[in-house]
């Protein structure tokens, strides 16, 4: 559903903005706000003591399979000194930079 109603909002924007490309860049900018945000609940969650199973649903549930369950397994390989908001920062700067 999330994808569907990202790629209708994407081409709603396209078609009916004045100028696209600055709307184009508006919805970027939050996908890649968004997936701060999600890979901060991450971090968050390890650091709880919650499990990779556990973190992995809830990314599935924000992200979709194959990216929450990838994600799951990079945030589980850090070592615990790397667990900062420097992670979450570095996902959303590589994101824009898209």
């Amino acid at each position: 559903m999330r994808v569907c109603f990202s790629a209708f909002a994407l081409g709603m924007s396209a078609m009916f903005a004045a100028s696209s490309v600055p709307a184009l860049a508006d919805i970027d900018a939050a996908a890649c706000a968004k997936t701060g945000t999600v890979v901060q609940q991450a971090v968050d969650a390890r650091l709880a003591g919650d499990g990779k199973t556990k973190t992995r649903a809830m990314l599935t549930a924000e992200l979709d399979a194959a990216a929450g369950a990838q994600l799951a397994e990079f945030i589980y390989s850090l070592p615990a000194n790397l667990l900062t908001d420097d992670v979450a920062k570095q996902f959303e700067a590589q994101c824009k930079q898209m």
